[in-house]
């Protein structure tokens, strides 16, 4: 598992809510795909968001068995957070539990839909 990971051999990287590691597949991926949009600007982004809707979403959703419309890929956790939380849908009396551990842009986001039903 460890030779998946470009981490020097000595290094223990544990913080994974911070930056988390990805494995040596995924950097390179990534590097693919900003080399495309690098080598041709006006249609490398066009291209690789095709590939996307194309490939990976449809991917993802025979993965977890759900139809693509059920899917949605964000740019991070914080904008995924976000996503979810204004989609709820509360009404007064409502309670919504957190745990102290859960990342700030969520607690935000349902104080702030929280406050607006009280």
């Amino acid at each position: 598992m460890r030779a998946q990971f470009l981490l020097e051999p000595e290094v223990a990287y544990m913080n994974n809510a911070n930056l988390g590691m990805p494995p040596a597949q995924v950097v390179e991926s990534a590097h693919a795909g900003y080399e495309a949009i690098s080598r041709e600007p006006l249609h490398g982004k066009h291209n690789l968001q095709a590939s996307i809707a194309e490939e990976v979403h449809p991917g993802f959703a025979t993965l977890f068995g759900v139809t693509s419309g059920e899917i949605a890929l964000t740019r991070n956790a914080t904008e995924a957070l976000h996503l979810q939380s204004v989609g709820l849908e509360l009404a007064p009396g409502d309670e919504v539990l957190v745990r102290t551990q859960e990342h700030p842009a969520e607690i935000d986001r349902l104080v702030e839909a929280l406050s607006s039903v009280a």
